[in-house]
């Protein structure tokens, strides 16, 4: 008789930390494939750590290595808790530093970072242009650090309704791991190396940060903006880390005055696409 394999892990990976989440339970694992994160990252080798969830009559445990037990009570709770977790190791990988709601891609050695609030397009914008020559490093989290910018791995997580503008990129992100929303809708985690994009992550200054504006259904354009005005689009968009109330800020102005400052207002993607090309090209 063949023994049973164990689990496929999970692999969800932080700047420092890489973690393996499995259950013996094959229903849940599929579920825990929302959480799955790979990508290539810069440095030194990170720490190891595997988390099983298993379950207890009605509920689940989930089990670290020097971590409290966890019970939760079924995967939509089993979910939140280990998302909650995978971002609360991230926050100890870069203490301190502020968190920017923003994508952020890498062309021709230049970093470019996309700023903008839900709804405004930035993730499916940010998927077609590294389906056209882009490095992926994030398309919601980065750290403001003394070096620059050094993105949150996290897989990319595409909303249902964003698949008819996805051209033929959209058959696989259907096959991708998913939940359902309140509405009924999908909502899709997607390991960009599925879809033929490189997804590497590495810390350094970034080069351009264009601040988005929805122009659904109308022309995208684009317009340079003074420093003052790029602060002020960054401040809602970003979050303080405890005691950092002073170097914060700092880092952000900083940020808005050393790199090239652009609205991009965003209706059609092939115009966008073509005018982030151009800003690309007008750095090199």
């Amino acid at each position: 008789m063949t023994a049973p394999s164990e689990p496929s892990a999970v692999i969800a990976r932080t700047w420092a930390h890489r973690v393996r989440i499995v259950s013996p339970d094959p229903a849940m694992q599929a579920c825990l494939g929302y959480l799955a994160c790979d990508p290539d990252v810069e440095g030194p080798e990170p720490s190891e750590t595997q988390v099983e969830v298993v379950r207890a009559g009605r509920h689940w445990r989930i089990v670290e290595p020097g971590q409290p037990e966890k019970h939760t009570l079924g995967p939509e709770d089993t979910l939140a808790h280990l998302h909650g977790r995978l971002f609360e190791l991230s926050l100890t990988d870069r203490p301190g530093a502020p968190i920017l709601h923003a994508a952020s891609l890498v062309k021709r050695g230049r970093r470019i970072l996309l700023v903008g609030q839900k709804g405004t397009g930035k993730t499916t914008l940010t998927l077609l242009l590294a389906s056209r020559g882009f490095t992926l490093e994030s398309d919601e989290n980065l750290f403001i650090t003394a070096s620059g910018i050094a993105a949150r791995p996290r897989g990319c997580r595409i909303k249902e309704a964003s698949l008819s503008l996805l051209g033929d990129l959209a058959p696989t992100i259907e096959r991708a791991p998913f939940i359902v929303d309140w509405r009924g809708a999908r909502i899709f985690n997607v390991d960009p190396r599925s879809l033929g994009i490189r997804w590497a992550v590495a810390e350094g200054p970034a080069d351009a940060v264009i601040l988005l504006r929805a122009n659904h259904g109308g022309v995208s354009s684009l317009r340079t903006i003074p420093a003052m005005a790029m602060v002020r689009g960054l401040m809602g968009e970003i979050a303080l880390q405890a005691g950092d109330r002073i170097s914060g800020p700092a880092r952000l102005a900083r940020l808005a005055a050393t790199t090239s400052r652009f609205d991009l207002s965003l209706g059609d993607l092939g115009g966008a696409i073509h005018l982030l090309d151009d800003v690309v090209a007008s750095l090199s």
